[in-house]
């Protein structure tokens, strides 16, 4: 469960980075 809690919170900050260099590029 925590591998899979570190790979969610992982992949979720992943997703906040592009969507703010996203926003930024804009």
């Amino acid at each position: 469960i925590a591998m899979r809690a570190d790979k969610t919170d992982t992949a979720f900050r992943a997703m906040i980075y592009a969507a703010a260099a996203l926003i930024n590029s804009r």
